[in-house]
């Protein structure tokens, strides 16, 4: 919950409004023209319709995939290892930054995990028990979730060859195996078409930079609660239960889950880009929590068993409460206060990137008139094209044009991954008065400047 309290909606999640205030027919439309399922856009629009557009309530639904990630990931684990097992790999997930910070963001990802420890924990019961009910929750699972992510095609293949090892003996069973595979295949089918159109967009337009060594570091840390030095350790403690026999078997599935599918995206993105981003990555984190809890509590002697425990959850907790709150929408939040008390509703405010220019739209759009300097078109896909019309685009003529008029104008630019300095920047820095403002990863430029209380230097913008 301070999460969801701590920030405004950044461009990600203003996006995925956007898209879910289309209404059913023009939903799918925006979602096919976007590069991701519309799982995860449906169940926003449902949930806007019970309680409106409200920053924590939109937030309320992904607080909700959260928890309930948690108790599966507790069942998941149980029916692996043990009871305590599964109180430990719950509590670390609850209390892991990157799971909280992803709980209280609108966007689909914790979705996407949660079908993830669904479909996980429904093949371990079937693979183990064979229950009929087990074999309709994981088809139902593993095809939300590729409506939900096409991550998930990558994900299921390396499940599926994991089903494949464990049955092989079973030749009954191992042809259900493929058999609930295919039915995943058939219910997925409606949205191929779709997905086709839009794999040859990402491979004609790509937003991420190629991997790289300290990108994967990063993720490490990332995972490892926020510190390198935890990378080695728990990586070891991870790998512990492949070693114990009663324990091997469950440890192989997390295993096999989700680390190919790191390795694999990494090696693709060293060149390419796009598979390799730290968002998609996280998908790991259930099974991640579950192996270290299953390392932690499999120690054969009591005493180290109890300390590595308590060390692990307290690293956790700690990692937590030293986590900052999203940059890019507190930079924003800090500039939109700033301007909200100083532009007046004729002033032009040209945006340098549309992730200020939707966020700006979005909480103050009664002040000023906001445009999207284009200053190298056509906009991508990805910079949220769709949601921009003609007529809040701008042109460095227009800028041209307000300069030369003497009209009062404003100028933001925000750093995000896409582009750190678009041309549009150069151009409103070049015509603005004065010393940019900086505030975090944004940029606030003056242009005309008709009254004393509008040339206030940065020092006082500081405190």
């Amino acid at each position: 919950m301070r999460e969801a309290l701590a920030t405004r909606f950044w461009f990600d999640e203003i996006f995925t409004l956007s898209i879910a205030r289309a209404g059913l027919p023009g939903l799918f439309g925006l979602a096919a023209a976007d590069v991701h399922p519309p799982l995860h856009y449906l169940a926003v629009w449902a949930w806007r319709a019970l309680g409106g557009e409200g920053d924590l309530w939109l937030r309320t639904l992904s607080i909700l995939f959260g928890a309930a990630t948690v108790a599966v990931t507790a069942g998941l684990a149980r029916g692996m290892f043990d009871r305590r097992t599964a109180l430990v790999a719950a509590a670390l997930l609850a209390v892991h930054r990157s799971h909280v910070y992803f709980s209280a963001e609108s966007r689909m990802y914790v979705l996407l995990w949660l079908c993830y420890a669904l479909l996980l924990w429904f093949a371990w019961r079937w693979i183990e028990r064979g229950r009929r009910w087990d074999a309709v929750g994981f088809a139902l699972a593993a095809t939300a979730a590729l409506y939900t992510h096409y991550q998930a095609a990558i994900v299921l293949s390396w499940v599926g060859i994991w089903g494949l090892i464990a049955l092989h003996r079973d030749r009954r069973r191992l042809l259900q195996w493929i058999g609930l595979s295919l039915a995943v295949a058939v219910l997925f089918a409606p949205q191929l078409p779709t997905f086709l159109a839009q794999l040859h967009r990402v491979q004609v337009a790509r937003w991420a930079p190629p991997a790289s060594p300290g990108g994967l570091h990063d993720f490490l840390r990332q995972m490892s609660f926020g510190a390198s030095y935890l990378i080695p350790p728990l990586i070891l403690l991870a790998a512990l239960p492949l070693f114990n026999r009663q324990r091997r078997r469950g440890a192989s599935l997390l295993w096999m889950f989700g680390f190919p599918l790191l390795l694999y995206s990494y090696v693709d993105s060293l060149r390419a880009g796009y598979l390799f981003t730290p968002r998609y990555m996280f998908f790991i984190l259930p099974a991640w929590c579950a192996l270290i809890a299953a390392g932690a509590t499999g120690l054969r002697w009591k005493w180290p068993r109890r300390a590595v425990t308590l060390a692990v959850l307290a690293l956790g907790l700690r990692s937590l409460a030293l986590h900052q709150p999203h940059l890019e929408s507190v930079s924003l939040d800090q500039a939109e206060a700033y301007l909200e008390r100083r532009v007046r509703p004729g002033d032009l405010v040209f945006h340098a990137e549309t992730h200020s220019m939707l966020f700006f739209t979005h909480y103050m759009s009664r002040l000023g008139r906001h445009r999207l300097l284009l200053a190298d078109p056509p906009l991508a896909y990805y910079e949220g094209a769709l949601f921009i019309p003609d007529s809040l685009r701008a042109t460095p003529g227009d800028l041209a044009r307000a300069r030369a008029s003497g009209a009062r104008w404003w100028g933001v630019h925000t750093r995000h991954a896409s582009r750190h300095a678009p041309p549009a920047f150069r151009l409103l820095l070049a015509g603005s008065r004065g010393v940019p403002l900086r505030f975090g990863l944004t940029t606030v430029m003056r242009g005309m400047a008709s009254d004393s209380a509008d040339a206030e230097g940065p020092a006082r913008v500081a405190r």
